[in-house]
């Protein structure tokens, strides 16, 4: 195939034009503002004439200038999947953009200094905040917080959703870019409701009996604008005085590292943020949940049961020593090991 012009500029168009079709309305602007604003060092370099340590220099510097680590991560998604065509058109030989970042994108959710979930203490001080300052947003974020729901998912409910009485809602779609879609997953699920949500939703429901959507805009009769609770959020965050690195989507993350951490089953956590698989529960959250068992282990004493000794002879390590102190076991083979190497120098 002929290319007039082989740049990564004109191969990343290319692979805009090819994935619009196939992606959310949302994350195509994402990725076209990548290209546009992030690949412009490289834009107008020849993809045959691009190596492996340009791309891993490009992606140094955007880490230097402090973006976060997931969205370096998408930008080397974005500039591997445009030299992707590159392979395709047999310009290029590999995609030097492979293993290029090999070490560099490792570093732990501790080290972007970036915390995702707040503790009981914020919660509740986060929930009077903003109960004083945008009461109208208020309900939003208490059932965000109370069943671990997407921003989208929360916006993109429907009274006809709500089961009050079994306490659960169906959760079918999403709400982004103005307008309605498919949840993450493609599925639908059903979220438990705690008693305090309960209570709210009776009352919201007094309150707006007509409305088609349970967060619904009187001017638009659609639902709030995704900024408009980001702006809600801010102005909770500094109402309770706590760092504006929280975010909308830090209150799912809240509401599953706090049922983890108080030992409720991952399983049922799992299913109530409708993930795929235990597997990305765990890989989210796994810091947060650390599984004890002490029965199994004490069972081990059951089964481990030490050798028969002569009478009135004493294990020297269970039983102790003459003077009746036990003697760590490590302190034993240590002595031993010394005794052995004084024979072989005499």
């Amino acid at each position: 195939m002929d290319v007039p012009d082989p740049t990564l500029a004109e191969y990343s168009r290319r692979w805009l034009h090819l994935a619009r079709p196939r992606v959310r309305p949302g994350t195509y602007r994402a990725y076209e503002s990548m290209v546009r604003v992030h690949l412009a060092p490289l834009a107008d370099r020849d993809v045959r004439m691009l190596t492996a340590h340009d791309v891993r220099d490009w992606l140094t510097e955007r880490l230097d200038e402090r973006y976060a680590l997931r969205f370096v991560r998408l930008l080397l998604y974005v500039i591997s999947a445009s030299l992707e065509l590159a392979l395709t058109d047999d310009l290029v030989t590999k995609n030097v953009a492979r293993g290029a970042a090999r070490g560099l994108l490792r570093r732990s959710r501790e080290d972007d200094g970036v915390r995702k979930a707040m503790t009981r203490e914020e919660l509740v001080a986060f929930l009077i905040g903003v109960r004083a300052v945008r009461p109208k947003q208020a309900d939003l974020f208490l059932l965000m917080a109370r069943t671990g729901l997407r921003p989208g998912e929360a916006l993109g409910l429907q009274w006809p959703d709500v089961d009050l009485e079994r306490r659960q809602i169906r959760v079918v779609r999403t709400w982004s870019d103005r307008r309605g879609g498919p949840t993450k997953s493609g599925r639908a699920r059903y979220v438990d409701l705690s008693q305090q949500v309960v209570r709210m939703m009776e009352q919201r429901w007094l309150e707006t009996p007509r409305q088609t959507w349970i967060f619904e805009s009187p001017l638009t009769r659609h639902p709030w604008d995704r900024s408009h609770i980001q702006r809600g959020m801010r102005a909770g965050l500094d109402a309770a005085g706590l760092p504006r690195c929280f975010h909308p989507h830090s209150l799912r993350h809240t509401f599953a590292s706090l049922l983890i951490e108080a030992g409720w089953p991952i399983q049922w956590v799992q299913q109530q943020l409708g993930h795929r698989s235990i597997a990305m529960t765990v890989d989210i959250y796994g810091s947060a949940w650390r599984a004890r068992n002490l029965p199994a282990v004490d069972s081990l004493d059951d089964v481990m049961r030490r050798p028969p000794l002569p009478a009135g002879h004493r294990h020297p390590v269970l039983d102790g020593d003459a003077s009746g102190e036990a003697r760590p076991q490590r302190t034993v083979r240590f002595r031993r090991l010394q005794q052995s190497r004084v024979r072989r120098l005499r």
